[in-house]
C-alpha cells in the first residue's frame, strides 16, 4: 500500500466534471490500495475525492491546520490530524505520502504544488509528483513553463513532475505504484 497526497480544490468549480473526476480517482485509488492522503476539506473537489475513496473502503488521513477545526465537517471513517499551521500542514502531508497527484483547484493547489515542485527540482524530497490533465485543466500552466524555460529562467522540468491526459493512464500508474 502506498500513501497518496492530493492537492485539489475546496470549491466544486463551474461544471461537475471536477467532481465526477475527483470522485472516480478516489475509487481508483481505493480499488488499487493505496491511503489517500488530503487537506482534510469535507467539500468541493476535495470532499468529493475523500467521499468516493471512503465508499470503495480505502482508507483516508485529513490533515488540517487548527485554526480550521470547526470549518470542515470530519468525514466518518477518515482519520484527522490537525497541526499548527498552513505551512505545517503541507510538510506533514508530505512526510505521510509516497506521490502527490494534483487536480483542478485554486490559488492554494497552486501553492502546494509549485511548493513540492521546487522542493523536488532542490533535491529536498524523492516525492513523486503528478498533474492530472484531464480536459486540459493545466495546458496554460504548462505553456506558462515552457516559456519560463524558453526565456532562461528554468532549466527542463520534465524530470520534476508527471502529466497525465487521462483517467486511463493516470489508473495504470497508480495500479503499478
Amino acid at each position: 500500500m502506498k500513501s497518496i497526497l492530493f492537492f485539489c480544490g475546496s470549491l466544486y468549480g463551474k461544471s461537475d466534471k471536477y467532481a465526477v473526476l475527483a470522485a472516480e480517482i478516489g475509487k481508483i485509488c481505493a480499488s488499487c490500495g493505496h491511503r489517500l492522503v488530503y487537506g482534510g476539506g469535507d467539500r468541493g473537489i476535495m470532499g468529493a475525492l475523500a467521499k468516493a475513496h471512503l465508499g470503495a473502503g480505502g482508507r483516508v488521513l485529513g490533515i488540517l491546520p487548527g485554526f480550521m477545526r470547526g470549518w470542515v465537517e470530519e468525514l466518518p471513517g477518515a482519520e484527522y490530524c490537525y497541526v499548527s499551521s498552513m505551512a505545517e500542514r503541507k510538510m506533514r502531508m508530505l512526510s505521510e505520502s509516497d506521490y502527490a497527484l494534483v487536480l483542478p483547484g485554486g490559488i492554494g493547489t497552486m501553492d502546494e504544488f509549485f511548493e513540492i515542485a521546487t522542493l523536488v527540482q532542490l533535491r529536498q524530497t524523492n516525492i513523486g509528483l503528478g498533474i492530472v490533465n484531464q480536459d486540459s485543466f493545466f495546458t496554460h500552466l504548462v505553456s506558462q513553463l515552457d516559456v519560463m524555460v524558453k526565456e532562461g529562467f528554468l532549466g527542463s522540468y520534465d524530470h520534476l513532475f508527471d502529466i497525465f491526459y487521462d483517467i486511463d493512464s493516470l489508473f495504470d500508474f497508480l495500479r503499478k505504484l
